[in-house]
């Protein structure tokens, strides 16, 4: 008879926790979040990689997409990384033609050098400023930008060019900008 008081113990424990556990762990109905409306397309998301004028002045862009990956962070990082790739492109061939303008040849061993070691830097300029992810597919888009008055900096600093070189590179910066433009078209 001695057990009978220490069963009943543990009998109302174990009700308790039973009847207990259930109300303590009740949460509130989920409810369903309201999804936000779309967010509409930028202008870029309607243009091509390569050189633009926008309110900023002339500028540059790479435009990069990605699409078939589930996981958001992964998706994100392809297109950003797909829009620098873009840019560089676009930089490698801007800057090739200011060095035609200025006499270097990008097929001679030090003028390719110091064009490529420009285009590099002007690269390393470039920052990823936008998103868009079109909902209806999947799409993700990622904006890469840089500014040709960051370029002309760029190139003021570089103390690979003479003078001469470093000035006519300079005076043709809008020129060869306006070029890539218009090649482009509307």
């Amino acid at each position: 008879m001695d057990h009978m008081p220490h069963a009943r113990r543990w009998l109302g424990a174990i009700l308790l926790l039973i009847i207990g556990l259930p109300v303590g762990c009740a949460k509130p109905p989920i409810v369903a979040p309201n999804r936000p409306e779309p967010v509409p397309a930028r202008e870029w998301m309607y243009q091509e990689s390569g050189a633009h004028i926008n309110e900023a002045g002339p500028v540059f862009y790479g435009i990069g997409m990605a699409a078939g990956v589930r996981n958001t962070t992964l998706l994100r990082a392809a297109a950003d990384n797909e829009a620098r790739t873009e840019m560089g492109r676009i930089l490698r061939a801007y800057i090739n033609a200011l060095g035609t303008e200025a006499g270097l040849d990008s097929e001679v061993n030090g003028d390719a050098q110091l064009l490529g070691t420009l285009s590099r830097n002007a690269l390393q300029r470039a920052r990823i400023v936008d998103h868009w992810r079109d909902d209806s597919d999947g799409n993700f888009k990622a904006l890469c930008h840089l500014e040709l008055a960051q370029l002309k900096k760029l190139i003021e600093a570089e103390f690979q060019l003479n003078p001469a070189q470093r000035a006519k590179m300079l005076q043709m910066a809008d020129t060869v900008h306006q070029r890539m433009t218009a090649r482009r078209g509307p």
